[in-house]
């Protein structure tokens, strides 16, 4: 998880801080690391911008990797600055910690636990305790996250690999071919949606950018190789015109929603253009610009009789295909 990664780059300062610094095979069996990975872990500190260096003793000596002196010292006297939440901010910085959408890994619960417990001892006592009773009482619903018990691996390496510049082979498995395919890819960015964690690659072999579904993910390497992340890449920007995740050419869609469902519809934003006609019989026209038609499509026949697609036609016609496909089990 991307918690283990920034606790074991924490921890890794920590031991070259020491007036002594630490050795690799230090680093390593503290952090439970391959000698492989403790030198990726401080390529990845150095390219943070700490400035670590080898330090060489005496002849045959084993080499000693520790923190320029003068950095040390100024390490300590970092002032932390007064930290004031509202009892609203708090509130949702709890709901942060209690939802369910994010992957269930030990390791991250255990980081954010240790993040709030840590938050508490900044807050003023009256603020802290609130939100100490606020745990007890908020929760998040989410019955429909995926679980990520058995990517906890996977997901280490892509937080190494992202964090590192370091391009990675996959083996993914695409729903739609039923295949396995394996292929070099630059690891861009990571989203959660619906409780799902999705990633935006480029692929070195296309020169192009797709949006990968980490459950798929069987397997991952990270390679020696090292990528330039595009200037011009905006993972929200791309996502703006998108109905979900998915996104291809936008579209114009226009939904009548029946009386039963129009305030449920009028109160939520579904896409970033967007526009609702109240109607005289108490229901609403959304007209949106959108894409991910297969998500649209999902959406819509969640409504039932209550939503019905007036544009474009060619939506209108698969939406009629599938409610008759639908009809025939009954």
């Amino acid at each position: 998880m991307r918690g283990k990664i920034l606790l074991n780059l924490l921890n890794a300062i920590e031991l070259l801080s020491r007036p002594q610094g630490a050795t690799i095979q230090e680093i390593g069996e503290s952090l439970g690391l391959q000698r492989r990975s403790v030198y990726r872990l401080l390529a990845a500190i150095q390219d943070l911008g700490f400035p670590v260096y080898d330090a060489k003793g005496e002849a045959g000596a084993t080499k000693q990797w520790k923190m320029l002196d003068d950095y040390v010292v100024r390490l300590p006297n970092i002032t932390l600055p007064k930290v004031e939440l509202t009892p609203s901010e708090a509130m949702a910085i709890q709901f942060m910690a209690a939802d369910n959408r994010l992957p269930r890994a030990p390791v991250l619960r255990r980081n954010l636990d240790q993040a709030l417990a840590k938050l508490s001892l900044l807050l003023p006592r009256n603020v802290s305790d609130s939100l100490r009773r606020f745990s007890e009482t908020s929760f998040v619903v989410s019955k429909l996250t995926k679980d990520y018990s058995q990517k906890e691996v996977i997901l280490d390496d892509l937080t190494e690999a992202m964090l590192t510049s370091r391009m990675c082979e996959v083996d993914y498995h695409a729903y739609s071919t039923d295949q396995t395919k394996t292929y070099a890819m630059e690891p861009l960015s990571i989203c959660e949606h619906d409780g799902g964690l999705y990633l935006f690659v480029r692929i070195s072999r296309y020169e192009e950018i797709r949006l990968l579904a980490v459950e798929r993910i069987r397997g991952l390497r990270i390679l020696e190789s090292s990528f330039d992340y595009p200037d011009d890449f905006d993972p929200q920007e791309r996502l703006k015109t998108a109905f979900g995740v998915y996104f291809d050419d936008p579209v114009e869609i226009t939904i009548r929603f029946s009386p039963e469902v129009a305030k449920y519809v009028v109160d939520r934003k579904w896409s970033g253009e967007q526009r609702v006609t109240m109607l005289n019989n108490g229901g609403v026209e959304l007209w949106m610009r959108t894409s991910g038609k297969t998500e649209v499509l999902r959406w819509v026949l969640g409504f039932g009789p209550n939503a019905e697609v007036l544009a474009p036609a060619e939506l209108r016609n698969e939406v009629k295909v599938l409610l008759k496909k639908a009809l025939q089990h009954y």
